[in-house]
């Protein structure tokens, strides 16, 4: 995508935290995640400053669905990249998903990049009495499920022209949650999303 315009949308916001945890709110940490992309994409090229928008860039607004499509559509993007993170009662759960259309050429390639990106920084995390691979999947770039479809039928046909949902990790998961928290872990998931991005020029 050449001259790629991007609205990068950070979840939640304002009276809806998302998923909490302990230490951890999820609008929170999109919030800095979504401008630690802003920042990678920039210290790449300096004209992704006039390429790129946000849906919110404070956390006292959480815009609606609705409004976060009109928000990609007013500014002509071509791509949007929904950033939230993942939760489930079952603690021991975790793992990166990268959701896209389903039937998308343009979604799939971007999604597949992220995930792996997601998938290569490995780790290990104790399941009972066994230290497991931290991650479940090597591959987790699925077409949209449940929720993620309905905002795909928002953004794509009222906003962007492709949409992406980013879950890099569960804050339900006590080891993989230090991990989002840490700096090193908010800058590889950055990287990651910034590396799908640009795998579209």
């Amino acid at each position: 995508m050449v001259g790629l315009r991007l609205c990068l949308d950070p979840g939640h916001g304002g009276s809806d935290p998302g998923c909490v945890a302990p230490g951890f709110v999820e609008s929170e940490w999109v919030l800095d995640v979504t401008l630690r992309t802003a920042s990678f994409l920039l210290g790449k090229d300096t004209a992704w400053k006039d390429r790129l928008t946000f849906t919110r860039l404070t956390g006292e607004r959480g815009p609606g669905l609705y409004d976060r499509a009109r928000c990609a559509h007013r500014y002509g993007a071509r791509l949007t990249v929904a950033v939230h993170c993942n939760s489930t009662a079952d603690e021991r759960e975790h793992g990166p998903l990268v959701f896209y259309q389903g039937g998308s050429m343009t979604g799939m390639p971007i999604a597949n990049t992220i995930a792996l990106a997601l998938a290569s920084r490995g780790g290990e995390y104790v399941d009972g009495d066994k230290v497991r691979p931290m991650l479940r999947h090597s591959l987790a770039a699925k077409p949209s499920p449940h929720w993620s479809g309905r905002a795909y039928n928002v953004m794509e046909p009222h906003g962007a022209r492709c949409c992406v949902v980013v879950e890099p990790g569960y804050a339900s998961n006590a080891w993989e949650r230090a991990w989002l928290l840490s700096e090193d872990g908010r800058d590889q998931v950055a990287a990651a999303i910034a590396a799908g991005v640009l795998s579209t020029a």
